[in-house]
């Protein structure tokens, strides 16, 4: 019995080595970012940074759900909606017609369409009372999907929302 467990354990030590690694090089990553952020007043460039910043929380969530901890990628999750709501911000303070340049507008879309799949991904993960913050999350993130297209496209966000929701949820 105990060599079995002492063999349990040996076996998940090494992954749980490699999730605290990769978790630490991911923070590092963020840092720099946010470094850089700090530093930059250009609010496209600034959004560009931000939407690098969401996607290692992503990674941060993806990391922590594979390990099982949702209480850690839940706060991944919590620091992700600021992010994203923060590009928003930056792309709203730009005030850049998104029409005519698209430079981070189109970014921050594309990241969003990617991030909602994750997300979906995730949602599996949690037990039906657990997914409160991960429905947040995204539908955070289709509320500024929908904003950038109608930006991008000079559509307005109320049809482009009216639409979604007779489709019914995103897949």
């Amino acid at each position: 019995m105990r060599a079995l467990l002492l063999l349990l354990v040996l076996n998940t030590l090494p992954l749980m080595l490699v999730g605290e690694a990769e978790s630490d090089k991911l923070q590092r990553e963020y840092q720099k970012q946010d470094d850089k952020l700090a530093r930059q007043s250009n609010p496209i460039k600034r959004a560009k940074i931000l939407i690098k910043m969401s996607q290692i929380d992503m990674k941060e969530v993806a990391l922590q759900v594979q390990n099982g901890d949702l209480a850690a990628a839940d706060e991944f999750l919590k620091r992700y909606i600021d992010t994203i709501e923060r590009v928003r911000q930056a792309l709203k303070d730009s005030q850049r017609n998104a029409r005519k340049n698209p430079s981070g507008f189109k970014e921050f879309e594309i990241s969003l369409r990617k991030q909602l799949r994750q997300l979906e991904d995730f949602r599996s993960s949690y037990s039906f009372d657990q997914r409160e913050l991960v429905d947040k999350a995204i539908q955070t993130a289709q509320d500024h999907q929908q904003e950038m297209l109608g930006a991008i496209f000079g559509l307005d966000p109320a049809n482009l929302k009216q639409e979604a929701k007779q489709k019914g949820p995103a897949k």
